[in-house]
């Protein structure tokens, strides 16, 4: 597992920009509700004490790290130890696995915006495939050729839920490269692709336009195992880089990526930061509905030995 502390400090390229203010779409566009909490909590007065108090429980870095905090529900692949959460931290880099944890949370939500919209492609995928090998055998000519995803792709839900996806109208897909978080979104029916990254400087990247393409054929894969009847663009997917708010440290990307896939859309940008977005994700994942370990957190509601950082 990489170091928590470190920043990431990898700058986006431009793109062909689309000005938001000018771009009409026929799709209404439904904001996230809140996500809700365990059923177990549902009746329980929670207090802003109480929240804090799992809070420096959950994210201490005094107590054991290795100790799983998070189960998903019916997913066993899928839990977290305090080392992760301890990545929610502020200037700590959010790890993947709780990009992966969200990404769950938001496709198994109750929200119209998750059942109708928008489906998230957990960021494994993109980690199995994007390195540094593969994107060096990319290419685009004078003959298409790059490395795939497996024949056996699609098979298994657990990572990629092909049937939900196909009735969604849009993907999101987190990526992760040399430490610094974006998030594709990937407009099915227009067959366009979006990066929303927060730090875009304006700078040209050939290595991250490379990336951009390479991502872009294999959610077009994607598209095909998902949808048989999708057909794929002949050049590749056309790029646009959405107007998005910008971080202002080098540590916040994943952050943003969540919230980017909590809250935007073409027509309902996310409008502010919060300086506590960070303690709100913890809640969500130690106090969600899908927390199979909620008996832990309780114990540590109704403890009083929790010590501070």
């Amino acid at each position: 597992m990489m170091p928590a502390n470190m920043p990431c400090m990898t700058p986006s390229p431009p793109s062909k920009k689309i000005s938001l203010g000018n771009t009409r779409t026929e799709q209404n566009y439904t904001q996230c509700t809140p996500i809700k909490v365990h059923p177990l909590l549902k009746g329980r007065k929670i207090d802003e004490d109480d929240e804090e108090r799992l809070r420096r429980w959950a994210a201490n870095g005094s107590l054991e790290q290795s100790q799983v905090l998070a189960s998903y529900e019916g997913r066993q692949h899928l839990s977290l130890v305090r080392e992760d959460i301890c990545s929610l931290l502020p200037r700590h880099w959010v790890n993947s696995n709780i990009v992966h944890w969200m990404c769950s949370t938001f496709n198994d939500s109750d929200s119209l915006r998750f059942k109708d919209e928008f489906y998230c492609i957990p960021p494994g995928i993109s980690e199995t495939v994007l390195h540094k090998r593969n994107l060096d055998s990319f290419r685009e000519v004078p003959t298409v050729s790059y490395v795939g995803l497996g024949p056996q792709f699609g098979d298994d839900s657990m990572f990629f839920d092909k049937i939900s996806a196909s009735m969604r109208k849009w993907w999101f897909a987190p990526v992760c490269i040399d430490r610094h978080w974006w998030l594709y979104a990937f407009e099915i029916t227009q067959k366009r692709l979006w990066v929303l990254d927060s730090m875009n400087t304006g700078k040209s990247n050939d290595e991250r336009l490379k990336i951009h393409a390479y991502a872009g054929r294999l959610i077009e894969d994607m598209a095909k195992i998902s949808m048989p009847a999708y057909k794929h663009t002949e050049n590749g997917l056309p790029i646009f880089n959405a107007s998005v708010l910008q971080q202002d440290n080098g540590c916040d990307c994943g952050v943003f990526v969540i919230k980017f896939m909590q809250f935007w859309g073409l027509d309902k940008p996310l409008q502010h930061w919060d300086q506590e977005f960070r303690k709100e994700i913890i809640l969500d994942i130690v106090m969600g509905p899908h927390n199979s370990d909620i008996g832990k957190a309780l114990h540590a509601l109704e403890s009083n030995n929790v010590r501070r950082n």
